[in-house]
């Protein structure tokens, strides 16, 4: 149980819907080998299967810093950054593609705007993220001298970390680096699992009925829209 119990309270947090969690894959999946290293069974059949454990998760997450769209999500998170990669060349790759992307013309980017947003973060395990507090309290942010980076990407990575429980869309929507919100709010979006589109299509066929066949796209997205606010939004 206490090998399943870290795997659990992930899955928790990368299934969630009202916060971001693209940029957490990488901090979660490096938040899970410390907790699986750390562990220590009692039983033959507990080490036989942590040790089956390590290998398989081993298999699937090894490249994960190497998939750029997580590592720069990551990165833009201004709660995590750079210090839950132990690859370092994936790090650099990733600054590196950043760097690159402020250089393009502003026109080519993706200048769509979020007003009024506001994440809603919930309070979550604070066992699972005692690892992460360790390493804002006791590891300095790397400093990338090996290239030319962009002042305000040298300037954001050289600023304390904010909370864990802090809303990366409220830090980028009040900061002043216009160029690097544009790709923050970009990369930020992404979700980690398929399960909140999952639940969107189980919302949707509970709508659709037989006595509702005629119902158009619009009205449906209508729908969709209304079923997804909670209970505090209808100010009741």
């Amino acid at each position: 149980v206490q090998l399943l119990k870290p795997f659990d309270e992930a899955t928790s947090i990368a299934c969630g819907e009202h916060y971001l969690t693209g940029s957490k894959v990488i901090p979660v999946v490096n938040t899970l080998k410390h907790k699986l290293d750390s562990l220590v069974p009692n039983t033959e059949i507990g080490i036989h299967f942590k040790f089956e454990i390590q290998r398989q998760f081993s298999k699937r997450f090894n490249n994960i810093e190497k998939v750029y769209p997580l590592a720069i999500s990551t990165i833009l998170d201004p709660r995590f950054k750079n210090i839950h990669f132990s690859d370092k060349i994936a790090c650099a790759y990733s600054i590196n593609k950043i760097t690159q992307m402020i250089n393009i013309n502003t026109e080519q980017l993706d200048e769509s705007e979020f007003q009024n947003v506001e994440e809603n973060n919930p309070v979550e395990n604070n066992n699972f993220w005692t690892f992460h507090e360790h390493l804002v309290k006791s590891k300095h942010i790397p400093k990338n001298d090996d290239f030319t980076m962009a002042d305000e990407l040298k300037y954001y990575l050289n600023q304390p970390l904010k909370k864990i429980n802090d809303s990366p869309l409220q830090y980028w929507l009040t900061n002043m680096h216009s160029a690097l919100k544009d790709i923050s709010l970009k990369y930020l979006s992404i979700i980690a699992t398929s399960v909140p589109s999952e639940r969107l299509f189980s919302r949707a066929g509970n709508i659709i009925t037989e006595n509702r066949n005629r119902m158009t796209g619009e009205h449906l997205n209508e729908l969709l829209f209304l079923n997804s606010l909670s209970v505090e939004d209808w100010l009741l």
